[in-house]
């Protein structure tokens, strides 16, 4: 698998860890701010020269699109695992497999999630008790965002497979063009054309659609034995069930994550279309913080999967303890800019005084205690790494999913606020990560007596 490490990328299996981590995390985190900065600038635009309801009909729609895609997204969570641990092992021919199974997949999630989003988003925003002048709006925005969720899904899909086999710069560079795109459409739509959130919409399409050509071009220029074949996507069943058994749980752990935030947001929407548009605001600054953590987190999921395909067991507890501590000192530096800058940083999206007073109540509960969200990812990174995905899903939705929903029906009610809602979020972060964090001691001692009582080991899963 030479030809897969050399061209300056990371050392995964050998080398110091911390520091190869970061390296390898900084690409993954400037895709995700440069994603979060693009999503800033539609609400920025939308917000300051869309209608009056353009800010509420997009940020709305957040939680229930992640909630429709996020099952998916998983998919390609277990196609990285899949090439990391084949690359960890030396196993050629199962890494080109997987490349060639994971984009038909991709194709396919994408399909599906498109059909169900484009016939089913007004009835979704009911349910959600969405408030009715930003029904219409909401739905618009959602029918054209889900129209392009085939690009959008082999663009994740790929991306996956690139950084899995340590390239973590190429899908930042076609991040950035997209990103490129995604804004100058934004103005030209928005502000020329008046398309209002369409024009958002239609804008996140184009660009998505570039970003996965090309990160296909590029899977089919990778060396010939582990490319993307040129001449058709082919489905093999091995590597599908391995994506499967990893991804499937991974996905629905997210799901739990987008669940959850659904119930909240429908609670928010309760208090009213300022408080909607406060907290879409406040959302976007809160994101800067968890992809950044979130890019330690898929690092740690490479790093795991690649040591333990080559039975450097020893290395993937070290990856976890490193993983930890970075994410914990990113969000802690991350929060405490965002809680004390937040309302200059409000005012990019609107300035209604009292949207930014209502967001900030979110901000303070929210950004001081992120750090834990971020540990409790990166735990479940090691463990997906691994090949464990099925128990660190039951264990979140019991931790996470399950805390909010008896925080919103019990706790809620009592002293309906956004405030109260959000003090949901550090309660199940807490709770999970220290439950997460048991596991994976258990995990790694009941892997390292597999290992001592077989050496071949790492041979066998080859």
């Amino acid at each position: 698998m030479s030809a897969i490490r050399e061209g300056g990328r990371v050392q995964i299996t050998d080398g110091p860890l911390f520091v190869n981590i970061v390296r390898f995390a900084v690409p993954i985190i400037l895709s995700g701010l440069l994603q979060t900065l693009f999503n800033m600038v539609d609400a920025a635009v939308v917000g300051r020269f869309g209608s009056p309801t353009a800010l509420a009909s997009v940020g709305s729609t957040a939680s229930l699109t992640h909630l429709l895609i996020n099952l998916f997204l998983g998919m390609s969570v277990g196609a990285g695992v899949a090439v990391a641990q084949g690359i960890g092992a030396e196993d050629h021919e199962s890494v080109h497999r997987t490349v060639q199974t994971s984009a038909a997949l991709s194709v396919v999630c994408g399909v599906l999630v498109a059909g169900v989003g484009i016939a089913f988003s007004p009835t979704f925003l009911r349910w959600m008790g969405s408030p009715a002048e930003i029904l219409g709006g909401a739905s618009t925005y959602m029918r054209i965002y889900f129209a392009g969720m085939p690009a959008i899904m082999l663009f994740n899909f790929g991306s996956s497979i690139l950084r899995a086999m340590g390239d973590t710069k190429r899908p930042l560079y076609f991040l950035l063009c997209a990103g490129a795109v995604n804004a100058l459409m934004n103005l030209l739509f928005v502000i020329v054309f008046h398309m209002d959130v369409a024009g958002v919409a239609l804008a996140t399409v184009i660009s998505q659609c570039g970003a996965a050509a090309l990160v296909t071009a590029c899977l089919t220029r990778l060396p010939h034995d582990i490319c993307l074949s040129r001449d058709g996507f082919r489905v093999d069943g091995g590597s599908l069930w391995k994506i499967l058994r990893i991804g499937v749980p991974a996905g629905l752990q997210s799901c739990v994550f987008s669940f959850s935030n659904v119930i909240i947001q429908s609670s928010v929407n309760s208090l009213g279309a300022a408080t909607v548009s406060a907290n879409a605001a406040a959302t976007n600054l809160d994101n800067f913080i968890y992809i950044a953590m979130n890019g330690i987190s898929q690092s740690t999921t490479t790093f795991a999967g690649q040591n333990y395909g080559a039975g450097k067991l020893h290395r993937v507890r070290r990856t976890a303890l490193d993983a930890s501590l970075a994410t914990v000192m990113i969000g802690c530096a991350l929060g405490l800019v965002e809680a004390l800058c937040g309302t200059r940083l409000m005012r990019l999206f609107t300035t209604d005084a009292a949207v930014i007073a209502i967001a900030m109540q979110r901000i303070r509960i929210t950004s001081t205690t992120y750090y834990w969200c971020g540990l409790m990812e990166v735990v479940s990174g090691a463990l997906r790494g691994m090949g464990y995905s099925l128990l660190p899903m039951s264990l979140t939705l019991l931790g996470v999913c399950g805390v909010r929903l008896g925080w919103v029906f019990a706790v809620f009610p009592i002293a309906p606020s956004l405030g109260t809602l959000f003090l949901s979020y550090p309660f199940s972060w807490i709770l999970t990560s220290f439950v997460l964090l048991a596991l994976l001691a258990i995990t790694l001692k009941k892997e390292r007596k597999k290992h001592d009582a077989d050496p071949d080991l790492p041979r066998m899963r080859a």
